[in-house]
């Protein structure tokens, strides 16, 4: 009998007395500009989802490398959990406060700090086997956890309660309660950062009280301690129905963390939720082009919509504004059609929202503005009587004097297609300058290497077209560019030129290379970035077009999947006539001879009357190259002045100016 009930006795603290299950907390420090947080997440949050039962995830968007909208909306309290971590690097992440490497779970992560170059607390380096080991590890304390949102959505409320179900008092020399406000999913309309990620999860959105938690004072065995929170939510929530809470207990003498747990998101039911797409069509034409914007309104909550403003904004300007009413059902949608407008030309960005939905605002507040529309137009207006494109005030984009079409974007065919980049921009980076000729550090990319046609979906050609030029006053007219490239075992990429009298109605083909016509250099396997040497410059009369009011100029890459080209220094210009009539100044004659030239150029002038004479040479982006003459004096008659050792190939601008008027005149300079 004594040995049955020592027996029991025995027995009855594993009955009265346990270790809890210990929710596993995961908290990432990530940023919406950070490429291997971009890299990195997909397979971590992919192994968080299927461990839901063991893991309470909490990211953090982090100050840097980039932009983050998230970080800029709560950067106190964000920045205080860095300095908490000392936090070195993104993406990082720490299971309940530990910062694992090697070492961990007795080897079982995969995070090769040494020799592989990893890092600890890397996303890529968590398994299912370091999660199954933290999970295991064993706690004295369960974790209740609830939330309520009030019925005007402003303010939530926060229960804890914490158990000590082990036989002894819970005692921390630095106990922390810690309770965050979370959105479980945000999903952008569009990348808010650097990066293409646009779907964030279990972000931090507010700590309360604070940042610093709440004191844990001694648990007795078997009792609790209790926490009641009623706080105002944050202004910046996207939605409402993405809401969760997640509080954890941590020690902060050595970061540890004895138990977490998540209070999921609560179903909205009292309040709508409309988001908005597009339906506009693209506009027919180049110049003048017009849309008749279509937003797309759809109901997505729980209750019927009654009433919303649709709008729609071209560059950010004013939003024009139609209102609706009617009932729309949960899951229907509803079409409102804008009247006809003008695009102003160029690349134009035309946006849509809805507001005022039920005469309130909705809970969802992400999916009220749609992902921008692109539209590509041309202005009526001609942008000037002449082109000089040098390419370089543009870094890493298309030239604002042009449209792109189709607009040629990260991750799509021949990304990079007509970009102006520098030597250090290109996917295989140089340091040398890639300028025409060397002489300037950016030059329009054709990326034929990486641009395959046969891809399902990938266009074969692309377009660079640039806005109108007068030419009304313009003769001699012609377009020069500078051009180096290569072939890939004997590939077939072709450039074409056009022009257009009718803005893109009909075009003339002017000019048409490809393969060795094309390449400047012999057959290259690698990657191609020209050297200063490599450089020609193309030349096209185009007096076909001379006087004519208005003219486009369109280059039209087609992809053969070879290896790049570059074009630079890209002008169209005649000899144009100052406002008194050549005959008056110049007897009618103005000579450049030889032309095209090597060493020196002769520019041979009549002067029908005494007048002080100016002659200076340019380069056709502007750049002043030679004075020959500076106000002198001279009586009428015939001279001749020569610019002698023109130091490097390509077109330059003789300008005479007299008193009279001026006169230019090209000259091309061969090497």
């Amino acid at each position: 009998m004594k040995k049955f009930l020592l027996l029991c006795l025995l027995g009855l603290p594993g009955l009265m007395w346990s270790q809890a299950q210990r929710k596993v907390l995961i908290e990432e420090f990530t940023n919406a500009s950070c490429p291997p947080c971009e890299a990195q997440n997909p397979d971590f949050n992919a192994l968080l989802h299927g461990n839901l039962d063991k893991v309470v995830p909490l990211k953090y968007q982090a100050s840097f490398p980039g932009y983050d909208p998230m970080y800029a909306q709560n950067p106190a309290q964000v920045d205080a959990r860095q300095d908490y971590y000392d936090l070195g690097g993104v993406p990082t992440a720490w299971i309940d406060g530990v910062l694992p490497g090697n070492d961990y779970a007795g080897g079982a992560g995969n995070w090769n700090v040494t020799p592989s170059n990893g890092y600890e607390g890397g996303p890529y380096g968590y398994n299912q086997a370091a999660v199954d080991y933290a999970y295991g590890l064993t706690t004295p304390i369960e974790m209740e956890l609830s939330h309520s949102l009030s019925e005007d959505l402003v303010n939530i409320t926060i229960d804890v309660k914490i158990k000590n179900v082990s036989a002894e008092d819970f005692s921390l020399a630095a106990g922390k309660l810690h309770v965050a406000v979370t959105e479980h999913v945000i999903t952008y309309p569009e990348p808010p950062g650097s990066t293409a990620e646009f779907v964030f999860e279990e972000v931090m959105r507010k700590m309360y009280p604070s940042v610093s938690g709440t004191d844990l004072s001694t648990i007795a065995p078997g009792d609790s301690m209790e926490f009641h929170f009623e706080e105002a939510l944050p202004d910046y929530i996207f939605s409402y129905g993405e809401i969760a809470v997640v509080a954890f207990v941590q020690d902060n003498t050595d970061k540890a963390v004895y138990q977490a747990e998540v209070s999921e998101p609560h179903e909205i039911t009292n309040y709508p939720d409309a988001s908005v797409s597009s339906n506009t069509a693209a506009p027919v034409g180049l110049c003048g082009a017009t849309i008749s914007p279509i937003v797309v309104i759809s109901n997505e909550g729980s209750i019927e919509i009654t009433s919303f403003d649709a709008s729609y904004s071209i560059q950010g300007g004013d939003p024009t504004v139609q209102s609706w009413t009617g009932t729309l059902a949960p899951g229907a949608s509803e079409s409102v059609t804008f009247d006809e407008v003008v695009l102003p030309g160029g690349i134009s960005e035309v946006t849509y929202s809805v507001q005022n939905v039920n005469g309130t605002d909705d809970y969802n507040n992400l999916n009220n503005n749609s992902i921008p529309d692109q539209f590509v137009s041309l202005s009526d207006t001609p942008i000037g009587t002449e082109l000089l494109e040098d390419n370089e005030a543009y870094a890493g984009t298309y030239p604002t004097s042009a449209i792109v079409s189709p607009p040629i974007e990260a991750g799509t065919f021949g990304f990079g297609t007509f970009l102006s980049l520098s030597g250090a921009e290109l996917p295989v980076a140089t340091t040398d300058p890639i300028g025409g000729y060397g002489n300037s550090d950016r030059s329009l990319f054709i990326n034929y290497y990486q641009w395959n046609p046969g891809e399902v979906a990938a266009a074969d050609e692309g377009t660079l077209t640039y806005q109108k030029i007068d030419l009304s006053n313009q003769t001699e007219v012609m377009l020069s560019f500078d051009r180096a490239g290569a072939q890939y075992q004997g590939s077939q990429d072709r450039l074409q030129i056009l022009v257009s009298e009718d803005c893109g109605d009909t075009w003339t083909i002017v000019h048409d290379i490809q393969g060795a016509n094309l390449a400047t250099v012999g057959d290259m396997e690698l990657y191609y970035a020209p050297a200063s040497a490599d450089w020609t410059t193309d030349i096209i009369d185009l007096s076909a077009f001379d006087n004519a009011p208005e003219v486009n100029v369109q280059f039209k890459a087609i992809s053969a999947w070879g290896n790049q080209v570059y074009l630079d220094n890209i002008n169209l210009l005649g000899t144009t006539v100052g406002t008194n009539d050549p005959v008056n100044l110049l007897a009618g004659k103005v000579g450049i001879y030889p032309n095209p030239t090597r060493v020196a150029a002769n520019i041979e002038f009549d002067l029908v009357e005494a007048t002080r004479v100016t002659i200076k040479i340019y380069d056709l982006s502007g750049r002043l190259v030679a004075t020959l003459e500076d106000g002198a004096f001279y009586q009428s008659g015939q001279y001749i002045k020569t610019w002698k050792n023109p130091a490097s190939a390509g077109l330059y601008l003789a300008k005479i100016t007299t008193e009279f008027g001026e006169v230019s005149k090209r000259i091309n300079v061969v090497k």
